[in-house]
């Protein structure tokens, strides 16, 4: 079985809509990954299997992922609710 084989095996589904996020490299030199979505699910997959997929955007127009990271905006954080003040008791 190929990698891409063993690799949608593994996944138990085939993330055929998968778009680029941005590259990571391994540990050691030992290659990238690159971090993929489907518009449900974010996943990572080595670059070899996205390239092989033919993904887009193509692997070398994806940023690293410090650059996607200082491009990304934060989250707006949601604004707590006021405690309601109780009332005295009569």
């Amino acid at each position: 079985m190929s990698d891409l084989g063993m690799f949608r095996t593994a996944l138990g589904v085939a993330m055929k809509e998968a778009r680029g996020l941005y590259r990571m490299r391994r540990i050691g030199g030992l290659g990238s990954d690159v971090r993929v979505t489907d518009g449900a699910t974010e996943m990572d997959m080595p670059e070899s299997i996205y390239r092989e997929w033919g993904c887009l955007p193509d692997c070398d127009e994806l940023p690293w992922k410090n650059e996607y990271d200082a491009n990304s905006k934060p989250k707006a954080a949601v604004p707590k609710r006021p405690e309601r003040q109780k009332r005295p008791a009569k």
